[in-house]
């Protein structure tokens, strides 16, 4: 189980998987920080304005080292490394981390491992690994983390998450799991209505369903929906999923 948590609430937890309370918001913050950035040197300066902003209280250095300290004996009972965590240099401040020890980079790793087996038809592999990267989430990226520093990482996280879901629908309709996406789907468009992916994904799982008029119904759906919130049309590639499905292909029955 990975010790630094960033899929949700910030947590840290013990080997044997307790969470450790971090009382102190700024020094939530900076832990967040160190880990947006893993074996960087991060600057005394830049964490003091990440931390503070334009107008820092006097105290402001001499907090964070008190931070810092905190955070240290916290990680060394829930994170042991061979030497103090944070890491200080003539410079500023680094967190080290061993492989498997932050959720984040273990989704990334698996997500991209599934996107490799799913371009190469691999679906057991391809699900597996998705299936995996996704249970790692346990709400919105540092939820509860209301800082500049950390809105870029976190929605680069959720809108990755979100990718992540579509490959795994892919590796599941080429397992044959249609109809159970179909039921499914229906609630993630509902949620999603710009992703078209997602809406191609409904469609077709409509279609290997026997549903072949719903699938119809679904494509003027998203037609309605980019209009109105858009002002676009569908991209080619939705306009050529209905041709096929109102076409009656054959061949869209079956996984590529």
């Amino acid at each position: 189980m990975p010790a630094f948590l960033v899929l949700g609430p910030l947590e840290v937890r013990a080997a044997d998987g307790e969470p450790t309370r971090l009382t102190r918001r700024k020094m939530r913050e900076l832990l967040a920080l160190l880990l947006l950035r893993p074996g960087a040197v991060i600057d005394v300066e830049e964490i003091v304005d990440a931390l503070w902003g334009e107008a820092p209280p006097a105290s402001a250095r001499a907090n964070l080292y008190s931070y810092v300290s905190d955070l240290r004996r916290v990680l060394a009972v829930a994170a042991p490394a061979d030497e103090p965590r944070p890491s200080h240099t003539p410079n500023g401040y680094r967190l080290d981390l061993r492989t498997g020890e932050c959720d984040a980079y273990m989704f990334e790793d698996l997500a991209a491992a599934g996107r490799r087996a799913l371009r190469e038809t691999r679906y057991p592999e391809a699900a597996e690994n998705l299936f995996m990267a996704l249970s790692l989430w346990r709400g919105k990226a540092l939820q509860g983390i209301d800082t500049e520093f950390t809105a870029a990482f976190a929605a680069r996280l959720d809108q990755t998450r979100l990718g992540a879901e579509e490959d795994y629908i892919d590796a599941r309709l080429g397992l044959g799991q249609h109809e159970a996406l179909a039921f499914e789907l229906e609630t993630l468009v509902r949620r999603n209505p710009l992703r078209e992916r997602l809406w191609g994904q409904f469609m077709t799982a409509l279609y290997r369903s026997g549903r072949r008029t719903d699938a119809l119904r679904a494509y003027q759906k998203v037609c309605d929906v980019l209009d109105t919130e858009l002002g676009i049309g569908p991209s080619t590639e939705l306009r050529s999923l209905r041709h096929a499905i109102a076409s009656g292909h054959q061949a869209l029955l079956q996984p590529v």
